[in-house]
C-alpha cells in the first residue's frame, strides 16, 4: 500500500505559538493573582471566588501554574518547529526520527 504524503500547513505552527503565548500570559496573570492574593480584573462577578476556592490548587500550587507551564512548553516547541522549518533542519530531524522508529 503506498504511503500518503501529508501536506504541510505553514500557517499552523505560528498560530499554535500565538495561542500558546496568549495562554501563557493569561495563566501567568492568574498564577500571580493567586500567589499574591490580588483581585482579578473580571467583566463579571465571581472571579475572585473561583481563584480562592479549594479547587484552584493542586498539591498546594495554583492550578493556573500548571497551565502556564503547559502553554509555555507548547509555545517553545512551536517556535522551535517554525525555526527548524525555515532552516530546513525540521525535515532532516523528521526523517531521522522516522528511520529510528519513533
Amino acid at each position: 500500500m503506498p504511503r500518503r504524503r501529508i501536506a504541510s500547513k505553514s500557517w499552523a505552527r505560528p498560530v499554535v505559538g500565538a495561542i500558546a503565548l496568549l495562554g501563557t500570559l493569561l495563566t501567568g496573570y492568574l498564577t500571580i493573582l493567586k500567589l499574591t492574593g490580588g483581585e482579578a480584573f473580571c467583566p463579571t462577578t465571581g472571579c475572585s471566588t473561583v481563584l480562592s476556592s479549594s479547587y484552584a490548587e493542586v498539591l498546594g500550587l495554583p492550578l493556573a501554574l500548571f497551565g502556564c507551564v503547559a502553554y509555555s512548553t507548547t509555545g517553545l516547541l512551536a517556535g522551535r518547529a517554525v525555526a527548524m522549518a525555515q532552516t530546513g533542519e525540521f525535515r532532516r530531524e523528521a526523517i531521522g526520527l522516522g528511520r529510528s522508529g519513533l
